[in-house]
């Protein structure tokens, strides 16, 4: 009895995870460009504040 549960358990989210999939799908594949602009802009201001800041690659002082 506990395997037909887990099993059922198991199968109600894999059909979930594959329905959120395909539904997001469409806006990812809109959302892809400007998503990969604003990364490559946050990573250059990343930089920025690691060669302006050294203190950031220095341990935690707990």
């Amino acid at each position: 009895r506990s395997n037909s549960l887990m099993s059922w358990s198991l199968d109600t989210a894999e059909q979930s995870f594959a329905i959120a999939t395909a539904s997001a799908k469409p806006a990812m594949l809109v959302l892809n460009g400007p998503m990969t602009t604003l990364d490559h802009l946050l990573c250059k201001g990343i930089d920025i504040v690691e060669e302006r800041v050294p203190a950031v690659h220095l341990p935690p002082q707990l």
